[in-house]
This record gives C-alpha cells, sequence and structure tokens, in this order.
C-alpha cells in the first residue's frame, strides 16, 4: 500500500467518490480500495498516488483538474475556494500549488527556469541523472523543496565536520554476543535500494570523506567496501540520486571540483519574499527582510538578513505574542554584531525604535 497519501482538496461531493469506484477498474487500483470514507469527511478519497496518470482513462478529467500526480506525490492546484482572510492565508496561498512534505507541513512551489518549479526540476533531474547542488543561505527552503519532491523516499544525511566516512558508508558495530554487525551506511543503503540521498551541508563535509560519493555520481554507479571485504562492490540500483546543499558562506565551506563536476545542476536558492507575505508574514516585516537582503548581497554593510524559515517563525510568534514581541524576538535572533543595524532598519520600516528581546530584573 502507498503510505504517506496526499489528498485533493477540493473534492467535496460524494458523487465524484462513486464516480471513481465506477470509473477506475485497472488492476493496479484494486490495492487502494481500503480506504474508509466516511459520510461526515468527503475530503478523503481513494489514493491515486504513486502510479502513471496515464493509466486513467479519460473521462477522469473533470473529476481530476485539480489534480497532478508526479513522483507518488499530489500537488495542490488551484487552490483559491473563495475563503479570504488572515487564517486562510497560512493555510492556502492562493493560486500558488503545493506539494505536501513527509511532516504533513505544505511546500508552495516556486518557479526554477520559466517553464517548471524547483520540484518538477527535481523529479525530472532524477530520471536524468542530473545531480543537483542547492546553495543559498539557511533557511531559503533547500531541504523542504528536496523532500516535496522525493517524499518519505528520501534519505538525509546532515554533514558536519566531523562527519566520517562510517558515517555514509557503513561500520561495524558490537552485539550483545560479543560479536561485530556489519551495517550500511546511509548511502550504501540509498545505492542498493535505489533511494535518493539528500547531503545536507555537504559543504562542511571533509572532502576526503566525499570521495565516496564519486563513484556512484560517475558512469560507474559503484562503490566498493574496502571496510568489509565480504560486503564487496555494491552496484546503485535505478532511482538513486544525490543531492547537494550547502550555505555557500558558511565557515568552513570548501567544495572539491572533481565533485563540483559531477554535479550538473547547480542554483542559488533565495527566499520568495512575495511567498511570505501571501502566507500571511507582515507586510512591512517582509518589506524590512527584502531590504536587509538586498543590502547583504550587495556587500553593504550587513551580513544577516531573515529568510524564509525566520519570517515563517515571525508570523507564528507575533500571532501568539504580538507584533513588539516578534519583531524584538526576531532582532534577538540575528548574530550579535548585526543587531544594531537590524534595529535601525526596524526602526525606518516600523517607524518604532524596538529592541533586542531580553529578560530584564
Amino acid at each position: 500500500m502507498i503510505e504517506n497519501r496526499v489528498y485533493p482538496n477540493n473534492v467535496r461531493d460524494e458523487k465524484m467518490l462513486e464516480h471513481l469506484d465506477e470509473t477506475i477498474k485497472a488492476p493496479q487500483f484494486k490495492e487502494l480500495y481500503d480506504i474508509q470514507v466516511e459520510p461526515v469527511d468527503l475530503e478523503v478519497i481513494r489514493t491515486l498516488v504513486g502510479f502513471a496518470m496515464s493509466s486513467v482513462r479519460s473521462d477522469l478529467d473533470p473529476v481530476l483538474d485539480d489534480w497532478v500526480t508526479k513522483g507518488g506525490h499530489a500537488e495542490g492546484r488551484s487552490l483559491s475556494d473563495g475563503v479570504t482572510g488572515e487564517d486562510m492565508m497560512a493555510d492556502k496561498a492562493e493560486g500558488v500549488d503545493y506539494y505536501v512534505r513527509p511532516n504533513g507541513e505544505k511546500y508552495f512551489v516556486r518557479n526554477w527556469g520559466e517553464t517548471l518549479t524547483e520540484v518538477e526540476v527535481l523529479i525530472k533531474a532524477r530520471e536524468a541523472m542530473h545531480f543537483p547542488l542547492l546553495f543559498g543561505p539557511p533557511g531559503t527552503g533547500k531541504t523542504a523543496m528536496t523532500e516535496a519532491a522525493y517524499g518519505e523516499d528520501l534519505i538525509t544525511v546532515l554533514g558536519t565536520g566531523d562527519t566520517e566516512l562510517a558515517d555514509l558508508v557503513g561500520g561495524y558495530i558490537p552485539t550483545p554476543e560479543g560479536q561485530y554487525l556489519w551495517v550500511d551506511g546511509p548511502l550504501i543503503q540509498a545505492a542498493i535500494e535505489g533511494r535518493p540521498i539528500l547531503l545536507d551541508e555537504i559543504g562542511i563535509i571533509d572532502p576526503k570523506v566525499l570521495t565516496a560519493v564519486y563513484g556512484l555520481m560517475d558512469g560507474r554507479r559503484e562503490y566498493r567496501i574496502t571496510a568489509n571485504p565480504n560486503r564487496g562492490t555494491v552496484k546503485a540500483k535505478d532511482g538513486f540520486f544525490v543531492i547537494g546543499a550547502t550555505n555557500p558562506n558558511a565557515p568552513g565551506v570548501r567544495l572539491s571540483e572533481a565533485l563540483l563536476s559531477r554535479f550538473t545542476l547547480h542554483v542559488e536558492v533565495m527566499t520568495d519574499f512575495p511567498m511570505a507575505q501571501r502566507l500571511g508574514v507582515d507586510p512591512l516585516m517582509v518589506k524590512a527582510a527584502k531590504h536587509m537582503d538586498g543590502q547583504m548581497r550587495l556587500g553593504q554593510g550587513i551580513g544577516w538578513a531573515p529568510q524564509f524559515r525566520e519570517l515563517l517563525a515571525y508570523r507564528d510568534v507575533e500571532k501568539m505574542f504580538g507584533k513588539q514581541f516578534a519583531i524584538e524576538n526576531l532582532i534577538a535572533s540575528a548574530p550579535e554584531l548585526e543587531r544594531g543595524q537590524v534595529i535601525d532598519i526596524m526602526k525606518t520600516i516600523f517607524g518604532v525604535r524596538y529592541e533586542s528581546a531580553a529578560i530584564k530584573s
């Protein structure tokens, strides 16, 4: 059965459910019929995720106009249903498609190029074995977009300066019987299972450690486990795919030319400020963040700006504790050396001087 089900947002009519039952006759749909639909919950329909839409008969088109199934995940379309108000902004960004991440959060897509969203590019790239390298400040959506594209199939490794070869390929672990058992690491697991693997913060992993991915990313598509001769050489199955993500401005970032050449797609992931506003972030805060981001990119005296993650956090904190609390909290989240400039920019945008959050006696 398909796990991680995603349902369309606009199915309200029970007759549509009946129409699905009458129309879908192909054998590959039979396993989907175990979902119980209660009369009080008409939005739950039989899951149509994870198989080719080309096998669906054309007379389903009217029912599925607001569906697009790609890479095993449903993409919500035409989200506007006439409901307005601040409460709906965070739930539905009008007219913008979204995917559902494994944690249940919605990821609203952006364009990569002229015609495709970044999720569509990642799905197509996996099919064609074009490995992508995503770079940009923390909180701009690099991890989220990858999760949106590959869902629960994705394996993620969070790199650090202490990441060792064994953290990727595996090693021996002691057993209660006093023996040692070889356990494959996430890179080998992804290779033998044909799954995508995200090497998050790849730029701070020792380049010597990252040589483990070379053979799996080139024409050989294999890795020889020298630490365990009995394990031998592992061949990557179809579907294996490597995605790299890094903050290029983080201390200690270094990527070898040999590794960079294996990533055929390179893209800077930036904050979508209009999207942040559509999702309910105060327009003045969006204006301030965009101003700081522009100054930071031009090297004009400030080295930090709130990105998408911080803006959504600001929205949620403001709803709970109020505007002043949220602004002062955001100022406190800035690096200490940048707070003075952040305070000045906030005063310019909001017309009030706010200080960094502090608990005083």
